[in-house]
């Protein structure tokens, strides 16, 4: 696929590539309340099957660990669909839909809002900060879509691309210190990557017209 080639080239440019962990996974579904389970694993049943529940490309994970040990570890995650309904919002899986179904959700949200990442053309992240209950740990998530054209064997075609930042802390009160964080963050990839799509569609285009 044409942005994991950036990916690596950029973080290869950066020399950040020898110190970042690279995990290349397949999605899952998700026991939504089937079988009386609400979790990822421990279950055989087919709601756990890949394509059945999650209708996703493709999902990557990893881990950004700087070399200053005064800055957090940031796990980025992209998963890829067809539709952006196939690429679920971490507040609906984490609160809405636990609630909506009569489960207590296991997290208790501390802020959720709206933000922009870029001015021309206009991307908008959303923020999400939440407590664990069991363990009192924070999460804190920068996510947001972008549409981008992927080579599917011998064609391109156009995808969503749902990107998200991620990082913890034992402290809750942080997490306005950690949005700072992952705003920079999240501005910085999302303005790296809009020259590369616009020359994908201009080169795309052109290769349609010859």
């Amino acid at each position: 696929m044409l942005i994991f080639g950036e990916l690596f080239k950029f973080m290869k440019n950066e020399e950040i590539l020898d110190r970042t962990l690279l995990i290349i996974t397949s999605d899952h579904g998700e026991n939504i309340g089937d079988h009386k389970l609400i979790s990822h694993g421990l279950s055989a049943h087919d709601t756990l099957a890949c394509m059945q529940i999650a209708k996703q490309d493709a999902s990557l994970i990893y881990s950004y660990s700087p070399l200053s040990n005064s800055k957090r570890p940031v796990f980025i995650g992209l998963e890829i669909a067809d539709s952006k309904w196939n690429l679920h919002p971490w507040e609906v899986c984490l609160i809405t839909w636990p609630e909506e179904h009569g489960y207590k959700a296991r997290v208790t949200s501390l802020d959720q809002r709206d933000v922009k990442l870029v001015e021309n053309p206009p991307i908008f992240g959303r923020f999400l900060a939440v407590q664990w209950k069991e363990t009192g740990l924070l999460q804190v998530i920068l996510y947001w879509h972008e549409n981008a054209i992927f080579k599917t064997n011998s064609s391109l075609e156009n995808k969503i691309a749902k990107i998200s930042l991620v990082a913890y802390s034992d402290n809750p009160e942080e997490y306005h210190e950690i949005e700072e964080y992952l705003l920079d963050f999240g501005k910085a990839v999302a303005n790296y990557w809009q020259p590369i799509k616009a020359w994908s569609v201009f080169a795309v285009t052109i290769a349609q017209n010859m």
